[in-house]
């Protein structure tokens, strides 16, 4: 099978996911707790880490985790204030 333009599909991928809310990367609720948002981050990462993916999904994979990092670091923040 070949591929034809396969980083348009991945980069609006991408996309769509940096315009989410930071709970909503990491696929927890408004109420939960620092554990809960530790956990799903570490599942995100073991998921996504570039190290663990197909060469094919490297570039992807480590967009993603930019994103998620990110995420992580705004909610952890502002549960310290």
């Amino acid at each position: 099978m070949r591929w034809k333009e396969v980083s348009r599909g991945y980069s609006d991928r991408v996309l769509a996911l940096s315009s989410k809310s930071p709970r909503e990367i990491l696929g927890v609720s408004v109420d939960s707790t620092s554990e809960q948002v530790k956990s799903a981050y570490l599942r995100l990462v073991k998921t996504y880490h570039p190290d663990k993916s197909d060469p094919f999904m490297v570039k992807h994979n480590e967009e993603i985790l930019k994103i998620v990092n990110v995420a992580y670091k705004k909610i952890m923040e502002g549960e310290l204030k």
